[in-house]
């Protein structure tokens, strides 16, 4: 099931993506989550040290600054224009350089749950991941993962093989939808009092068991729209 750490969803680019799966093949690391944290540990132990060992300026800009100590007034004033001329010279050339590129595709990695989440008489509980996905639209504020719906009791609100953004979590308020762990399944239902509520008529509330758990709120459909 679904792991209660704290997750992190954040954007990457296709090739930086290439480069991390590289990284991880080539260090034999299990999956993607455990290369991104060795690149992080690895990252940050490379910061400590460089911030030990590069100094706060350059020592052209500590020769600049000495120069213009020295000056006169007239001298530091004409300084101060040429450096803020060269300066907006650097700018303009920089953007008219980023307007020329083709615009960068950002992703979005949010992992996938690949055990399906019953909407109808229950799945059984489980704890298959699959490979995270790739979104090129920011998903909703929250998101831990993705997982897939079974069954029609939640129609119309959600359908068979929707693929639901999840926010983990162990308490949600009565009338929002959520994911339950009860009597060894998983069922996605309306928090009733006392009660699992589905949304399609035909099928009756579910009496909530003593061993029943929220394992997160449901935030919306992962729908297309989120890959193109």
């Amino acid at each position: 099931m679904p792991t209660e750490k704290p997750r992190i969803t954040f954007a990457i680019s296709k090739e930086k993506l290439e480069e991390l799966e590289a990284y991880r093949f080539e260090n034999r690391i299990k999956n993607q989550t455990q290369a991104i944290l060795a690149l992080i540990e690895k990252g940050l132990a490379d910061f400590e040290a460089d911030a030990k060992e590069v100094p706060l300026y350059t020592d052209g800009a500590m020769r600049l600054a000495r120069d213009y100590d020295g000056l006169d007034g007239h001298g530091k004033r004409v300084l101060r224009l040429v450096a803020d001329e060269e300066k907006a010279r650097c700018i303009e050339r920089a953007r008219s350089v980023r307007e020329d590129e083709p615009p960068e595709i950002i992703y979005f990695n949010l992992p996938q749950y690949h055990q399906r989440m019953s909407a109808g008489s229950g799945q059984p509980a489980g704890d298959e991941w699959g490979e995270n996905l790739l979104l090129t639209k920011r998903p909703p504020q929250g998101a831990s993962y993705v997982a897939t719906i079974s069954g029609d009791s939640m129609e119309p609100t959600y359908h068979d093989g929707d693929r639901l953004f999840i926010q983990a979590a162990i308490n949600i308020q009565i009338g929002q939808v959520g994911v339950f762990l009860m009597d060894g399944q998983q069922w996605v239902k309306e928090l009733g009092d006392g009660v699992l509520i589905s949304h399609n008529p035909a099928y009756l509330p579910r009496p909530m068991a003593e061993d029943v758990r929220c394992q997160g709120l449901v935030l919306g459909v992962c729908d297309d729209s989120y890959f193109t």
